[in-house]
Formats: structure tokens, sequence, C-alpha cells
């Protein structure tokens, strides 16, 4: 396990706090397992974290893991090959982890939440994340093998993930502001239009097939972002600024992103 020192020059050089470090390096070591395991070939692993642990290091900060699951395996399939990954870690590094809930969601999604101690030596059960695994997703693009990047000085190298292509990360992160209002979701959009590394050249055509498979309506996306605005603005700065040391303002991500949509044809 790194150390305190090493874990506070980290937060001081990236402008966030030791805990939001302390729990980046938990979910880093997570991956390694899970990578390591019977695990990699069932997941495909998605979401803003997958953003920042296999594509832009320099991302923005997550506080949990999503994957989509690629396997016929039963929730408590998942629960006991996720149980199995702890007694690994504890030999490996020194980081107890416990399992605190695994819960059986809608559409059969599964849910952990786990409990760790890490560099910061907290109390067992007063630090935990959380792992979602979803089933029965739409993939419309073909996985990516993506290697893990991560600053930490006791990282193998090497490890790689099958991951969530960006084209598809950017029509998922699309289809969930039809649905739920997190502000990350309208962030990391923003991010994957300015960055301009995802090929949008069939956005419109998947959008509209993952909101059917979703059962959302693709034409209703500029509607529902201005009727979340205000919820946005409240939410905004509470919810991100811990994990984005420079937020760009709320007004400026709305007006980029309408623009991004109008010119890939979704508006």
């Amino acid at each position: 396990m790194i150390s305190t020192a090493e874990v506070a020059k980290l937060a001081h050089r990236l402008g966030v706090s030791d805990r939001v470090i302390e729990k980046d390096y938990i979910l880093s070591w997570l991956l390694i397992a899970i990578a390591k395991s019977d695990l990699r070939t069932a997941l495909a692993f998605k979401g803003g974290t997958a953003l920042k642990q296999t594509y832009y290091p320099d991302y923005r900060f997550s506080e949990d893991l999503d994957f989509t699951l690629c396997a016929n395996l039963s929730h408590d399939d998942l629960v006991r090959a996720f149980g199995e990954l702890f007694p690994w870690l504890e030999r490996q590094v020194n980081l107890p982890l416990a399992l605190r809930s695994a819960e059986r969601n809608v559409f059969d999604s599964t849910t952990l939440l786990v409990n760790y101690v890490g560099p910061l030596k907290a109390r067992l059960g007063s630090r935990h994340l959380k792992l979602d695994i979803t089933r029965g997703e739409l993939l419309l693009y073909p996985l990516a093998e993506r290697t893990l990047q991560a600053p930490y000085s006791d990282h193998p190298r090497g490890i790689t993930l099958l991951t969530y292509t960006l084209e598809e990360i950017l029509t998922e992160k699309l289809c969930a502001l039809l649905g739920r209002t997190e502000p990350r979701d309208l962030y990391d959009a923003y991010w994957l239009f300015e960055r301009g590394d995802a090929d949008v050249t069939f956005l419109p055509a998947n959008f509209t097939a993952k909101c059917q498979h979703k059962g959302q309506d693709p034409t209703r996306l500029n509607a529902v972002l201005q009727s979340k605005a205000r919820t946005f603005e409240k939410l905004w700065t509470s919810r991100l600024a811990v994990q984005v040391a420079d937020l760009p303002d709320l007004d400026k991500v709305l007006r980029v992103v309408r623009q991004h949509l109008r010119s890939a044809g979704l508006t």
C-alpha cells in the first residue's frame, strides 16, 4: 500500500482532497484484482471511471465502478466472485476490504457496497465504495482492450481490462441524461464532445437504438436538458467540485453540449 505522504503529494498536485486520492487508489487496485481474476472476461468496464482509469489519467475523479455483465453469472455468482478478490488484495497490498451489502435491483442488476481501509487508515466501515453491474445492455461498438493507467508507485504495469469505447460511453451518457439527473453525466458528455476523440458519425443512429432498447424517447433530449437545467444548477458544484479541480461554468457546459448535439444531428 502506498504511504500517506504519497497520497498527500498527489492530492496537492491534482487539487483534490486526500480522501479523493485514497478512494481512487482503492478503485484502481480493485480493477487490478478484477483483471487478474476470472471476472476479467465477464465484465465490461464503463462510465466516467473508465474514462479516467483507462483513457485519460488526468480526467475527473469518480467514486464508484460501473460494469456491464457479459457472461451468464447470477447475482450470487457475482457476490461470490467479488468476495474472492478481497483476500488477494489483502495479501498483495495489505488492503482490507469487506462486503457491506449486496442488492439485486431493477432488471436484475447487482449493486455491491464495499468497505475499505486505505492509506489514510480510517476505521473499517467508515468508508465504502460502490460497484454497479448491469445486465442486458445493448452494445453497439466492439469492446476495447484498454490498459489501466494510474499514478501510484505500487501499481503493476501492463494490466488491461475489457472497456467500453469512447463512442459507447458518450452514447450511454446521453441516454443517462434522459433518465437520472446526475451532473457527472452532463460533464462527461461535455468533455467527450470537446475532446473530440469520439467518432460521432453513427451517434444519432446508435443513440436512437440505445434509447429504444431502454424504453426512452430520443427526440426529447433537448427538452429534457432544458427542464433539468435548474436542478443541475443546484447540484453542479456540490456534486462535482470535489472531483474536478477546475470545474467549468454550468451555463457554458449546457451551451457547448447543445451546440455539439446540433452538429451531430441530435436536435
